[in-house]
């Protein structure tokens, strides 16, 4: 299509080239020209493509036709099959329990009588002992229920039917010698030993297609006690496939791999043969797709053994075009896999004429149209080229007056379209052009004013263009959603071989720096547009040095280099400031640091010193002296942050452009990575926070970055550890725990998709819903316990539906959690103000949807005991003994020797032997040497080492 298209665009330039080249060719025929030749050459266009891509079209649009009833079908087919399991399991269950009693004859008619109430597509419930007794219910065509009783020595099977309230009336039918041990579906469950399913098989009477799930039940000494048998009507199969639309006049078969029908949309599985002479009744039997009253499916039946000799090869969907009865048909074939004898299969016939009905129509309006076009083009090139002509002649003769110079007649032109606009332009020209020849100095200062004008308009353009960033971050967040959530579930499958695990960790780590990307843009486009402000929170320091160590301590150690974290004595352990931007501030040095450190180290330094303000401290106003907890909001420190390497430095030149937006260093531009704006916003949070950031540097011996931040002495906090709960794994819920209901509210299906296999394969009950008004719906009749609520949605936002359902008694005992990817607090704020419970963002990590749920319900689960370090998580253990047992007993006497002298130098270097399979206690020792814990070391290792070997 593009190259068509460039095609076009070449041969209209030749035809204007050659119309130039015309000089006796005038306006109006150069315009009515170049007129027609567009619209024709458009309807040529138009038509060629049409037919190109007519073909493709239709195809495609019966493929995702036959797919989104394929979806629908199995989905249908699932629901069914669940159903008689279902109810074999809950009375086998209520037997367990000792509420169902199999010999209590009066008790089970009652029970199963109202049991087959709630499942309509069931058509009888029973059991069978193998003394010879049975009780079941039947489900009629009309709907009513009869009981089936034989509890006597004669094997007389009775037959009852019920009055409204499940009462046996009047014995209806007596079936003699019905004996358990004949029935098929009796033996199928006595020789598989387990829950199964009977051969597919036909009610007498109303002949109806059905097939039965059967349990075999045994004595606690393994002898068999009896059969638990529910079912399936298949009836209802065919009935829901006659109600789905495939197109017009388009049919569903679904077959057994033998070829047997098990339900159709158009016709019985089965046939009534006319009933010979020493028959009682007419027996019903099974038909195969070649043996269909309709001519088109028996053809069809050939043509699907032509092409598959053996039904049972069919593995995957099929899609082909077959002429049935010299007429076009696409056809679907795809398995659907059971836990029955025999898969089935599911063949979609869609007629080629309802598919292409509607292109047909369209395709013809589109050539009348474009006809009508071509007719209407001539008629307005002609009407056009007179109408633009003449008031271009008359600017023509204009501009020849300005070129004598006579600016003194205006041009009479009584139009109000552009060439009107632009005749009076031409005309206010003229006018200004006098002005300005007499008035030059005044104009020049009016212009200075226009150009201050257009200055402001500019810095408001910047602001919207921050504002458009911003927002542009926000949509790239929730596709970034998907890519991270569904590899943390790959992660999470087990099984897998390594280069799975591996590939995911990748795709992960890659969207985590991308969703850095992405923050860095917008908090750049946040302090841009004035929306960055300080959020002080109370928060352990220490704490917050411990992760950033743990953070890095990986990358240094591939790096072959040495990270040292110093505190000064003086360093508040709890302080009230911006947490997370202090945060992100020493991640963006510290990265910068050891991606352009080679060898050497890195070294942060901390520490603080106190202003006290005695103006507001020590006495009230009434004399007495303060509380320490109230001393303590009053105690002002300067925090101070020192980050050096021993890296590559950077030129004299480039400091002055460091902290420059979009700004790099020539080292950076080598490494490609990164946006330019880390050190940028890393400075403006320091200025937030009271401080500001200085560099030195000198090329070839490192860099030292220098920052100070104001900060209020904090209360002791208790640390939330989210690290943890990352890195323990939720493999189930507890047991013995109530079932939660979850609503999943998205517009996006992969959001839904995403949480949903996240939550089911735990044990949660989940359904989902594209927009407000369907949660609403699926709310006000299901009851979830708790809703993960999307805010931007079709239909009905996720704001209106929180303040509806919220609005009512029964919506304050449903828990709402707003799920957004926006990440402005402005907007946090109205969203928990429309009644939202809690806020979480997109992307997510697994374990704050966890975490939340505990949160808000409760909930409690089984955690993973053993990590997968393929995902990069590495929980820390305390060191102990036996894990120096992997080391050689002469490194243990060296590392005594060297933690006898406090060498923390050598002890590094013997650090560095420990094998890939010590990482744990490389990390631990490491740790140990930086807290100067040199006796703790000795402790460790002296149980190992003789006292002769301490000696020497």
């Amino acid at each position: 299509m593009h190259k068509i298209s460039r095609l076009f665009n070449q041969l209209l330039k030749q035809v204007a080239q050659k119309i130039g080249s015309y000089s006796n060719l005038s306006l109006t025929q150069s315009i009515m020209i170049l007129c027609v030749v567009p619209m024709v050459g458009s309807v040529v266009l138009v038509g060629y493509v049409s037919f190109r891509n007519g073909t493709k079209a239709v195809e495609n649009l019966a493929k995702q036709l036959q797919q989104e009833i394929h979806s629908k079908v199995e989905r249908e087919l699932n629901n069914y099959l669940t159903s008689p399991n279902q109810v074999n399991q809950i009375n086998l269950d209520n037997h367990r329990l000792g509420i169902l009693n199999f010999s209590d004859f009066p008790l089970m008619e009652k029970y199963l009588w109202r049991q087959i109430q709630h499942f309509p597509e069931i058509g009888f419930i029973g059991y069978a002992a193998d003394s010879g007794e049975m009780i079941g219910v039947e489900r009629l065509d009309n709907g009513k229920i009869e009981i089936n009783l034989m509890n006597d020595s004669r094997h007389n099977l009775r037959i009852y039917p019920t009055d409204s309230q499940g009462n046996k009336l009047t014995q209806r039918k007596v079936i003699p010698h019905f004996i358990n041990q004949e029935r098929p579906w009796y033996k199928k469950a006595v020789n598989a030993g387990k829950p199964t399913w009977s051969d597919i098989f036909i009610y007498q009477g109303t002949p109806r297609l059905a097939v039965s799930a059967v349990v075999p039940i045994y004595h606690k000494n393994n002898q068999l006690k009896g059969v638990l048998f529910s079912d399936l009507l298949l009836s209802l199969v065919s009935k829901f496939l006659s109600n789905l639309k495939v197109g017009k006049s388009g049919q569903i078969v679904i077959m057994e791999t033998s070829g047997l029908l098990v339900a159709s949309s158009a016709e019985p599985p089965f046939i009534i043969p006319n009933r010979k002479a020493n028959e009682l009744e007419q027996i019903p039997q099974r038909i195969s797709l070649r043996e269909s009253h309709q001519p088109k499916m028996r053809e069809l039946s050939a043509n699907l053994n032509l092409r598959f000799p053996k039904l049972d090869q069919i593995k995957t969907s099929q899609f082909w075009t077959v002429n049935l009865q010299n007429q076009l048909y696409f056809v679907q074939v795809f398995p659907f896999h059971n836990n029955l004898s025999s898969d089935w299969l599911v063949v979609i016939l869609l007629p080629h004429e309802d598919v292409m009905e509607e292109i047909t129509f369209n395709t013809k309006i589109s050539i009348a149209i474009s006809l009508l076009t071509l007719l209407l083009a001539v008629f307005i090139g002609i009407f056009t080229a007179q109408w633009i002509t003449k008031p271009i002649l008359k600017l023509n003769q204009g501009v020849e007056n300005l070129q004598q110079g006579n600016l003194h007649e205006p041009i009479l032109m009584q139009r109000k379209d552009e060439l009107g606009n632009l005749v009076s332009a031409f005309n206010l020209m003229a006018t200004e052009l006098q002005t300005l020849l007499a008035t030059l100095e005044q104009k020049v200062a009016e212009r200075t004013a226009e150009l201050i004008i257009a200055k402001e308009k500019a810095e408001v353009a910047n602001q919207a263009k921050s504002t458009f960033i911003a927002n542009m971050s926000h949509e790239l967040r929730s596709p970034l959603n998907a890519i991270m959530g569904f590899s943390q579930l790959i992660l999470r499958t087990k099984n897998l071989p390594r280069e799975q695990y591996e590939n995911a960790s990748i795709i992960h780590h890659s969207g985590e720096y991308l969703l850095s990307l992405i923050n860095d843009i917008l908090d750049f486009s946040k302090i841009e547009a004035g929306k960055s402000t300080l959020n002080p929170q109370d928060f352990d320091l220490y704490r917050l040095l411990d992760d950033l160590e743990d953070i890095f301590y990986h990358k240094v150690v591939d790096s072959g280099l040495e990270l040292i974290f110093e505190r000064g004595d003086n360093l508040p352990r709890y302080i009230r400031t911006d947490a997370l931007k202090l945060r992100q501030v020493l991640i963006n040095l510290l990265s910068n640091a050891i991606k352009f450190t080679p060898h050497g180290e890195v070294i942060l330094t901390v520490n603080a010193s106190e202003n006290f303000v005695t103006a507001e401290v020590g006495l009230d106003v009434t004399g007495f002296s303060l509380e320490k907890s109230d001393i303590n909001s009053h105690y002002h420190y300067r925090v101070n942050f020192r980050i050096s390497d021993t890296g590559l430095g950077i030129a004299p030149e480039e400091l002055s452009q460091l902290f420059q937006p979009f700004s790099q260093t020539e080292s950076g531009r080598e490494s490609q990575e990164g946006t330019g704006l880390g050190l940028t916003i890393s400075r403006q949070f320091v200025n937030l926070m009271g401080g500001d950031i200085t560099v030195e540097s000198e090329l070839g011996k490192g860099s030292i970055f220098k920052f100070s931040i104001q900060a209020q002495l904090g209360t002791e906090t208790i640390n939330p550890e989210p690290e943890k709960n990352e890195m323990r794994r939720v493999l189930a819920l507890a047991p013995d725990q109530p079932i939660y209901k979850l609503l999943v509210v998205d517009d996006k299906a992969i959001n839904r998709q995403l949480l949903m296999k996240l939550l089911l394969p735990l044990g949660f009950e989940v359904k989902e819903a594209s927009n407000g008004q369907d949660a609403i719906a699926i709310w006000e009749r299901w009851e979830p316990h708790l809703i993960l609520m999307d805010m931007r949605m079709p239909v009905m936002d996720g704001y209106e539906a929180t303040k509806y359902i919220k609005s009512t008694i029964k919506g304050n005992a449903t828990a709402i959690i707003a799920f957004t990817a926006s990440v402005l607090e402005e907007e946090k704020s109205i969203i928990l103000s429309t009644g939202c419970d809690d806020f979480l963002r997109k992307p997510f990590k697994e374990y704050t949807i966890f975490d939340t749920l505990t949160k808000h319900l409760g909930v409690q689960y089984i955690y993973e005991e053993i990590l997968d370090h393929n995902q990069g998580i590495f929980t820390e253990i305390p060191p102990k003994t036996e894990n120096f047992q992997i080391m050689p007993k002469e490194w243990l006497i060296r590392l005594s020797e060297a933690v006898l002298e406090a060498d923390g130098e050598q002890v590094m270097k013997l650090v560095a032997e420990i094998p890939k399979t010590g990482e744990t206690l490389a990390k631990n020792l490491t740790k140990l040497v930086h807290q100067f814990q040199f006796e703790q070391i000795l402790d460790l290792i002296e149980p190992l080492i003789n006292d002769d070997d301490l000696l020497g």
